[in-house]
């Protein structure tokens, strides 16, 4: 069985080896890079639901937004960030990641 060392990475869990060798060595390895992506996926949905429903919120009370724009600005861009970055992770080209294309 061929260990699959990982490391944090800014709360990124990288891979060391190359993934497709590690893959094709060890079927639990197999079975967490999908839960890896899974978690991207459903993550990028749920940022994506917050967002939405937020900027429904705001909307709705302008009056409230109005008081802190600041802070609502920059929770929004947070969010898009978060969505943005799984998006980037689940269809990544690079040969060493877990993604969609790989």
């Amino acid at each position: 069985m061929v260990k699959l060392e990982t490391h944090n990475v800014r709360g990124v869990l990288a891979l060391s080896k190359d993934f497709n060798t590690i893959i094709q060595k060890d079927k639990n390895n197999l079975e967490l890079a999908i839960e890896l992506l899974m978690k991207d996926i459903v993550d990028a949905n749920i940022y994506n639901n917050l967002l939405k429903s937020l900027k429904h919120d705001l909307k709705e009370n302008e009056n409230f937004y109005n008081e802190s724009k600041t802070f609502w600005y920059l929770t929004i861009q947070a969010n898009e960030e978060s969505i943005m970055i799984r998006l980037c992770r689940i269809f990544d080209t690079e040969k060493n990641s877990i993604s969609m294309i790989n």
